[in-house]
């Protein structure tokens, strides 16, 4: 499978799972995959997690981990699942934290996943606007490519409560459980 399609499977897969996601969505998304929790990784996190981890669910079910990228293993771990599954906050703080120097943090990735994107409008289950990915865009450009928070939309039908990690660092951190310990 080539990178545009897989890109676009991913973020199809996202469509699907997340309702009222906007453009804006999709960008945070390509965001995190590039930069992971980069914003995130000097502030304090444990009461931040311990909180999310406590908010009311929403009406679908959050899946323990949603991949972010189509080529490597970075990925949201929803809070709630994670607390119903065992997870403590003290272990997705540590995956966070051994995650964050992974990612590449490059703009220039950022940009070319977000032009391969627009390359990919057609292909996405939602229909987008490409005028509204231009102007977008230009947005992006003028803020140097800026990290952004999710559209109202988004929150509202989503009340995200999750962080960016590597999936095989929360691996790692998992205590071994009589059955099978690895993640989805």
């Amino acid at each position: 499978m080539n990178q545009r399609a897989s890109l676009a499977n991913l973020v199809n897969y996202h469509l699907r799972l997340h309702g009222g996601m906007e453009l804006i969505d999709i960008y945070k998304l390509a965001y995190q995959s590039v930069f992971g929790p980069e914003h995130l990784f000097h502030a304090p996190m444990t009461h931040d997690i311990l909180r999310e981890m406590q908010t009311p669910g929403v009406t679908f079910a959050e899946p323990l981990l949603e991949p972010i990228s189509p080529s490597d293993n970075a990925c949201r771990v929803n809070l709630r699942t994670a607390r119903r599954q065992g997870i403590t906050h003290q272990i997705v703080e540590e995956a966070v934290r051994n995650s964050a120097r992974q990612f590449s943090r490059s703009q220039n990735t950022l940009c070319r996943l977000w032009s391969e994107i627009g390359n990919s409008l057609e292909s996405l289950e939602k229909r987008f606007n490409a005028e509204d990915f231009s102007r977008l865009t230009q947005f992006l450009q003028a803020n140097g490519f800026a990290p952004l928070h999710h559209s109202s939309a988004y929150r509202r039908m989503n009340r995200p409560a999750y962080r960016v990690l590597m999936k095989d660092e929360l691996e790692r951190l998992m205590p071994p459980s009589p059955a099978d310990s690895r993640l989805p």
